[in-house]
């Protein structure tokens, strides 16, 4: 299961430190954001994504069945990572995102 795999954790653990693009089934991490939008995100989400990406604002997104979980802004410390109930695979997307970005950040 690519949940799970050496190779889905690494590619995740990639894209927090290096914002290095990846795609393994339904989970990516995106530099270049043609072609991507805002998925399922709710409305007031999927606003504050489209300001940050229509003004060249993002630098990588991270998303599970195609909706962003978490972003990139440039000028900010701190990923946006919106307050959204997600299903139970993407919780876990999520969490091993998160995971990666504290480690990029501790070392």
């Amino acid at each position: 299961m690519a949940l799970y795999s050496p190779r889905t954790l690494l590619a995740i653990r990639q894209g927090a430190r290096h914002y290095k693009p990846f795609s393994i089934g339904n989970v990516a991490g995106y530099r270049d954001l043609t072609g991507q939008g805002p998925g399922w995100l709710p409305t007031e989400w999927e606003r504050r994504f489209w300001f940050h990406r229509g003004n060249d604002e993002m630098q990588y997104a991270f998303y599970s069945f195609r909706t962003p979980l978490a972003w990139k802004v440039s000028g900010l410390a701190q990923w946006v990572i919106p307050d959204v109930t997600y299903s139970r695979t993407s919780t876990i997307h999520l969490g091993h995102f998160r995971s990666a970005i504290e480690s990029a950040q501790r070392n």
